[in-house]
């Protein structure tokens, strides 16, 4: 994981003089005195939020409290009670001694969203998205149209890959780095989704958490569900177009861009 994190720092050097030096951004971090290993969190949707949500939790002696039903996920979740803060700016999570953030293979991470939001929840119908066209009568959207709306949403945009686009993409399929701006944030700790386990244990270790690693909210896969078997199913110039918006997380994360299929 520490490896990850200066192959990191190491792709970021070309871009910190051009970069837009932003200044503020959202994460989660232990109350100072309250922790053995004090660290700031970066959550990304669909790295892993869940499943750490409830390694945070367990550690504060709580590990029922995420499954209960006034439990609200995402941002509005009561970390608190957790023994962790909210904070907002990228120059406070240097105070702490660990910087941690999971991330995930681009290609991968949107199939998931997909199936997670689209295909086994009402959150695509009830929120208009990407779709803004969805009506809750409306049969399930099919794999093409949910990427194609994504595309539609940033097509105006000249560079598919800036922060401009992203700010009109929804937080699930957001690039993930501009959502965890790694080279502002100098990140000490980077696990992968692909190994979500080994490096959510190692984490666990080196942060000194008192915590039972348990995988949650994983979408259903059929064995034959392959990434080629989804992006097969999408047009030449969609593939393009993700491919494009998605451009950072390969370039700085490492993820091989080549277009599943």
């Amino acid at each position: 994981m520490r490896y990850r994190a200066a192959k990191i720092r190491e792709r970021c050097l070309p871009r910190r003089k051009d970069s837009q030096r932003i200044t503020t951004n959202q994460y989660i971090a232990t109350k100072v005195g309250l922790h053995k290993v004090s660290y700031a969190y970066y959550p990304i949707a669909k790295c892993g939020w869940t499943t750490w949500v409830y390694v945070m939790f367990a550690n504060a002696g709580k590990p029922e409290q995420p499954a209960s039903e006034k439990f609200k996920w995402g941002w509005g979740s009561p970390y608190g009670d957790a023994k962790m803060d909210k904070i907002s700016r990228i120059s406070d999570t240097q105070r702490y001694k660990e910087r941690l953030l999971f991330v995930r293979n681009p290609w991968d991470r949107l199939v998931s969203a997909y199936k997670n939001k689209a295909v086994e929840g009402p959150y695509s119908l009830w929120l208009h998205r990407p779709c803004k066209w969805l009506k809750e009568d409306m049969p399930t959207l099919t794999f093409q149209q949910f990427t194609q709306c994504i595309v539609d949403r940033v097509t105006r945009v000249q560079d598919l890959s800036s922060q401009t686009a992203a700010r009109l993409l929804d937080i699930h399929w957001t690039p993930q780095y501009w959502s965890a701006l790694p080279c502002e944030t100098n990140y000490t700790l980077v696990g992968h989704f692909d190994h979500i386990g080994e490096d959510m244990g190692a984490a666990i270790q080196i942060l000194q958490i008192n915590a039972t690693l348990k995988h949650k909210n994983k979408s259903q896969t059929k064995q034959e569900e392959t990434l080629a078997y989804w992006y097969n199913q999408l047009s030449h110039n969609i593939k393009v177009s993700l491919q494009k918006i998605y451009q950072l997380d390969f370039e700085i994360f490492g993820f091989n861009s080549t277009i599943p299929g």
